[in-house]
């Protein structure tokens, strides 16, 4: 789910482009993947096809289909580039996510998402709410190291629409959530959910950085 948008004077042009496991590609989208052992990915596919499997049982109610963000899948959300810190504001050890975007938040910065509306931020807690299957794999396969990436080649994270440190801290948090009401970052939800249904596609979850290979060579990412 890789994804370039380019613009010149008087025009513009969104283009989609090759999923690479190269993580300095240049392409805004990261990959720095499999830092995580075999033995951790193999885990966290068990939670997910658990996850998979109840959602489609007839045998449990639809209401208990949903469960708690699996915890090696949540190890290794922790640990992928930039989620130590709020997407928004910088704040260590944020326990709230952008579903929409793949994206993990602290307290204030989520209560600001859910103001935005869950066409644009599906806002969720990582450690109280109930989760789905492909809500979780969208967290896996985003990170906020790769959001960063994305918004700042587009001139989206707010030191480019600033540029002026006297600016206050109010209008800083106004402009930070106006990049998510952009066409750019619909460009990058919508792929985000296309990649995600390509990676459920190929059965038992391998892993972030074998799931990208094997979509590039199938020709599956786009």
């Amino acid at each position: 789910m890789s994804v370039k948008i380019c613009s010149h004077p008087g025009a513009g042009c969104i283009k989609a482009m090759p999923l690479t496991t190269n993580a300095n590609n240049g392409n805004g989208m990261c990959s720095s993947y499999d830092q995580h052992n075999v033995h951790q990915i193999t885990k966290a596919a068990t939670e997910l096809e658990i996850m998979r499997l109840r959602e489609q049982s007839n045998k449990i109610p639809e209401s208990q289909r949903h469960q708690r963000f699996p915890p090696v899948c949540q190890q290794i959300l922790r640990s992928l580039p930039g989620n130590r810190k709020c997407i928004d504001c910088d704040e260590h050890n944020p326990d709230w996510a952008s579903v929409s975007h793949g994206a993990l938040l602290c307290l204030s910065c989520a209560g600001k998402h859910r103001g935005l509306g869950v066409r644009t931020s599906k806002v969720r807690s990582i450690s109280m709410d109930s989760w789905n299957h492909n809500e979780v794999l969208s967290m896996l396969e985003g990170g906020n190291g790769q959001l960063s990436a994305f918004y700042a080649r587009h001139g989206l994270c707010k030191d480019s629409y600033l540029g002026d440190s006297t600016v206050n801290s109010t209008a800083t948090e106004a402009i930070n959530l106006m990049r998510y009401k952009t066409k750019a970052a619909l460009f990058y939800r919508k792929n985000l959910d296309l990649h995600v249904d390509r990676v459920c596609s190929l059965g038992v979850y391998k892993g972030r950085e074998m799931s990208r290979k094997i979509l590039l060579k199938v020709g599956g990412a786009s």
